[in-house]
């Protein structure tokens, strides 16, 4: 893993409290770059669907990952999609990036009183 992946990763965990599992369910949506299904996010990072569900419910409610109700083709329950909205997410993590770092300035600032 390079330097600015360990620091993106890192970025993730402060700054949306993200555990090492979510980013990594994080980093799979991003890797796949389509709509895909818990079952499908399950199987590539080796978790039960249940925790995939709680992690991708995280991950929406966040804002990394959007959420997309299908209906059932047999009449069941709906299904959800989960995708990286590549563009929608690059500007959010920029911005929360910014936002970070004029807090970091700020808590160094106030610790040296300068």
């Amino acid at each position: 893993m390079s330097e600015r992946q360990l620091y993106l990763r890192r970025f993730l965990t402060v700054a949306y409290g993200l555990s090492d599992a979510e980013v990594d369910v994080f980093y799979t949506l991003v890797e796949l770059n389509k709509k895909v299904d818990t079952d499908e996010v399950a199987t590539r990072v080796k978790l039960s669907k249940s925790r995939i569900s709680l992690i991708l419910k995280k991950l929406s409610s966040v804002g990394l990952v959007e959420k997309e109700k299908v209906p059932s083709e047999k009449g069941g329950r709906p299904k959800f999609l989960y995708e990286v909205k590549r563009e929608k997410v690059a500007n959010t993590l920029k911005t929360k990036g910014v936002e970070v770092c004029d807090d970091l300035q700020k808590a160094i600032s106030e610790l040296l009183k300068v």
